[in-house]
């Protein structure tokens, strides 16, 4: 709010908010109410849905404008290629799912290694790949020794591999392209949207998620399932897509369309256009 007071007589200030939802926790408060006559002093407020618009119209910003978050194009590679490159060798009838994400119990990857059991218990054969890097937060090396746990409880050390380390972005997608179906197993957030979903649309494969409000302006390309993701819930969902050729086509031609209007190249020329215009309407050149 200084900031904005400060500058605002000087120059044309736009400010993006990742996160409209009040913030409460022991150490820190959050509430953009506390703060909404400056920013609605602002030439512009850059937000990732319409949501976050809706709050914000309601605090009487007005000057919004809503750009999703851009996602980094990578040429597609079949999982074919993506499993020979990677030497991986799963035996006839396997499936291969993957999640990507930081390892922290918000993104469900207990509930997901649990479901990869559920699936097995029903004659099923499905491997998994977690490609989430941990946090700096203690909660995720925690998280990590829960999940090993897990994994060692269900007997499903020959099926499923975390992959901890913080890869560069190519290695990444060269990992998600061996899947069959890329799986988002997140809790409820208060973030507006996902970045993780941008990263791994380009890949190309079908994308299961929970219905939950990060990924709401991408539900219709998304095989949704209820939150608070459950093991049943995320089997049933998976099962569903992996002996359905024609569904998983079309969740993944959704994937491969929606990362494409998402894609940085748009992104980048949406703010370019705001930024234009607001130095238009100050009469800057």
């Amino acid at each position: 709010a200084h900031l904005i007071r400060r500058e605002i007589d000087e120059r044309a200030v736009i400010v993006t908010l990742h996160r409209t939802e009040d913030l409460d926790t022991p150490v820190l408060r959050v509430h953009l109410a506390d703060i909404a006559a400056e920013l609605a002093l602002a030439d512009r407020v850059i937000v990732h849905q319409g949501e976050d618009a809706a709050r914000l119209n309601e605090l009487g910003i007005e000057r919004v404008e809503i750009i999703p978050i851009g996602a980094r194009q990578f040429v597609g590679m079949s999982k074919e290629s993506a499993r020979e490159a990677l030497g991986l060798e799963a035996p006839s009838g396997t499936h291969v799912i993957a999640t990507y994400g930081f390892l922290l119990p918000h993104k469900g990857t207990m509930q997901l290694i649990q479901s990869v059991a559920a699936m097995r218990d029903q004659g099923v054969s499905v491997v998994m790949l977690g490609v989430c890097a941990l946090h700096h937060d203690p909660t995720s090396a925690a998280y990590e020794e829960s999940c090993i746990a897990e994994i060692e409880r269900l007997d499903l050390g020959d099926s499923v591999r975390l992959v901890t380390e913080f890869l560069d972005p190519r290695v990444s997608h060269l990992l998600l392209s061996a899947a069959d179906v890329v799986v988002l197993p997140y809790h409820e957030s208060a973030e507006s949207s996902s970045a993780s979903l941008r990263f791994v649309l380009p890949v190309g494969r079908p994308v299961v998620a929970t219905d939950i409000g990060i990924f709401h302006d991408a539900r219709d390309s998304l095989k949704l399932v209820d939150a608070p993701p459950s093991a049943a819930r995320l089997a049933s969902a998976i099962v569903q897509l992996l002996q359905d050729p024609d569904e998983q086509g079309d969740y993944a031609m959704k994937a491969r369309h929606l990362a494409h209007r998402s894609s940085l190249d748009r992104s980048v020329a949406e703010h370019t256009r705001v930024y234009r215009e607001v130095r238009t309407s100050r009469g800057l050149r």
